[in-house]
């Protein structure tokens, strides 16, 4: 049974919206990659959703890229085995196209719908797209917030930390885990969390998917765990291994959370703090290990009041969300309802055909 693994490339975050999309890019002079552009409502997802299930059917392994503002569906596929990628191309994650036609393939389903339809519905249109909008730039403020509050409670228990300790135990779980002969050493750069309308959202059947032995950092603070998991990274590709960073989603940017090395079916994760992490676990190394419980006993009551605050900033955003993605699911319907169909059954049917006949042809060589 081939393996699934999903992942997000895009999550509201402290510093705005931040996406990871072209991290993910093939070479342009190994692979292909196929650019969707379309409204709200017009079948993206639902056709990448095909799509990957074709490629599966085909014995390829296939990664899902959810969406952080509707998990369910999907913003991109990736499928390392043939080079190839397909993404929803559109705001807030636009992806212009570098090489269009040599490396990049664009796809437009924006002629599926009927124009005039629309326009009866301009008005309703703008305002949903307004409201939608105006409810994202709030949940970003809370988001920002609740960063500013993460951050203080990292430096504080930094001033608390033994770095070179952990790094100690970094050289130890190496010795002990990263054993296996290597590959190429390649780092590929996702997310396992993303904030969205239901909270901080943790793929967590991904590490199950890819990994036997799940060995777990508990860090309620932030400080320890991003140190431990950049020293492992580096150690693992620096032994040739190739790994998986899923970074912070606050912090996206400049922290990894966790480290999956598919290859050796294993993985290193972060648990603790305030959002969900995977719970099952073969090991839990914990961060207290590495630091001063005096001084942090000393500074109980403000990290107290930070993780209580930060958990109801993260409340009020997430609800945000919720009232933004209510505006965008009826913007969604409107542009639905002036679909045609047939137009876009065809459209469809010759995106699917040629995603098969370059995968048939990567695979023959």
């Amino acid at each position: 049974m081939v393996k699934k693994a999903e992942y997000f490339l895009a999550t509201p975050a402290p510093s705005g919206f931040c996406a990871l999309f072209e991290q993910a890019f093939f070479a342009p002079e190994e692979g292909m990659v196929m650019l969707l552009k379309g409204s709200a409502g017009s079948g993206k997802s639902t056709l990448l959703k095909k799509a990957a299930n074709m490629l599966e059917d085909m014995g390829l392994e296939v990664e899902r890229i959810r969406c952080a503002s509707a998990p369910d569906s999907l913003d991109g596929i990736l499928c390392p085995a043939v080079k190839l990628a397909a993404f929803d191309a559109t705001a807030p994650h636009v992806i212009e196209p570098i090489l269009p036609g040599a490396f990049e393939h664009m796809v437009t389903l924006y002629d599926t719908v009927c124009e005039n339809e629309l326009c009866e519905q301009r008005e309703a249109l703008w305002f949903h797209e307004q409201e939608a909008e105006k409810y994202r730039m709030r949940a970003v403020r809370y988001l920002t917030a609740a960063g500013c509050l993460l951050d203080d409670t990292a430096r504080t228990a930094r001033s608390c930390t033994d770095k070179p300790k952990i790094l100690r135990c970094a050289a130890s779980l190496a010795k002990r885990y990263l054993t296996a002969p290597g590959g190429t050493g390649e780092c590929e750069v996702r997310l396992l969390d993303a904030m969205t309308p239901q909270g901080v959202v943790c793929l967590e059947q991904t590490v199950y998917a890819l990994a036997d032995n799940v060995v777990a950092l508990e860090d309620e603070w932030g400080a320890a765990a991003p140190v431990l998991m950049e020293a492992l990274c580096r150690m693992a590709t620096s032994q040739g291994l190739d790994v998986v960073a899923c970074r912070d989603c606050f912090s996206p940017q400049q922290q990894i959370r966790h480290l999956i090395v598919p290859s050796l079916r294993l993985a290193f994760v972060t648990v603790g703090g305030v959002y969900p992490a995977p719970s099952r676990v073969s090991r839990t190394i914990h961060a207290k290990r590495f630091t001063n419980m005096d001084g942090i006993r000393a500074r109980r009551n403000r990290l107290r009041f930070n993780r209580k605050s930060c958990r109801d900033l993260l409340s009020q955003a997430s609800e945000m969300l919720r009232e933004s993605a209510a505006h965008h699911a009826e913007q969604e319907r409107i542009y639905t309802h002036a679909m045609k169909v047939e137009a876009l059954d065809e459209r469809t049917r010759q995106v699917l055909e040629y995603l098969r006949s370059y995968a048939v042809q990567k695979k023959r060589g």
